[in-house]
């Protein structure tokens, strides 16, 4: 019933798999463009820059580490201790939440567009 496999099968899924890969670098290059923190508790802002500068940023009831174009939350006294755990966030529009201590973290591209949807 069906036919053996020729070279055109394996050409076309060859250009899929190119094409594929091709279209994923470049949108990921277009989304690399300079990267903001903002981070805001009690819906106040608290902190906003660029994501390349390294700082420590004590709060009340948590640390706030940037370092290496990354973010994370470092220590916090909340009890499970979840934004601890949810670790270094590095990409546009990522997020860390603590909600006992009502604290926001996210990460936005420095000239913010409209999107439809992201995934990872």
């Amino acid at each position: 019933m069906f036919t053996k496999t020729t070279f055109f099968d394996y050409l076309v899924i060859f250009l899929f798999l190119v094409v594929s890969v091709l279209s994923f670098k470049i949108l990921k290059d277009k989304s690399s463009n300079e990267l903001v923190v903002k981070i805001l508790q009690q819906n106040n802002l608290i902190y906003k820059d660029k994501l390349s500068k390294e700082k420590e940023i004590q709060l009340k009831n948590a640390v706030i580490e940037i370092k290496n174009k990354k973010v994370r939350v470092k220590t916090s006294n909340c009890p499970f201790q979840v934004c601890v755990h949810t670790g270094w966030i590095s990409n546009a529009y990522q997020q860390i939440i603590c909600i006992p201590n009502k604290i926001y973290i996210s990460i936005e591209p420095l000239s913010l567009k409209k999107i439809d949807s992201i995934t990872y």
